[in-house]
């Protein structure tokens, strides 16, 4: 899924698999002049415990935008693992979330588990960019 915000280009890919061409994706989109920014990549499963591919994709110019219900525990231990990792790592630009109804929203009632939450306070003042 792709969506657009000014320069940004939000890509959503599989949780299960990268695209075969992802990295040629990746530079098109750059060379039309837009920014990627890959939403929730604590949630893609093919790169736990992969952390040096997370590297890889923010030196390609990749920005990344993490699930504010993956710091609830909602997804799962290794989400939630690796969400500490990227925060920890001064990997993440944004935060959102990705509410599709109730079950979501009554999520957010467990309680946020950030190993470094000034970290993640200055993500959250990321998001000022959108305004």
């Amino acid at each position: 899924m792709l969506c657009l915000k000014d320069r940004f280009l939000l890509v959503e890919l599989s949780y299960i698999g990268a695209p075969l061409n992802l990295y040629e994706i990746l530079f098109e989109i750059n060379v039309n002049g837009y920014i990627p920014v890959l939403a929730h990549p604590e949630r893609y499963t093919f790169l736990h415990n992969k952390f040096d591919e997370y590297y890889k994709l923010k030196k390609v110019g990749c920005l990344f935008q993490i699930n504010l219900l993956s710091a609830t525990d909602y997804y799962g231990k290794n989400v939630k693992k690796n969400l500490n990792f990227l925060i920890g790592n001064k990997l993440i630009d944004f935060a959102g979330s990705d509410i599709h109804g109730n079950r979501h929203i009554n999520a957010f009632e467990r309680k946020v588990k950030i190993d470094d939450l000034t970290l993640f306070q200055k993500i959250m003042e990321q998001n000022n960019k959108f305004k």
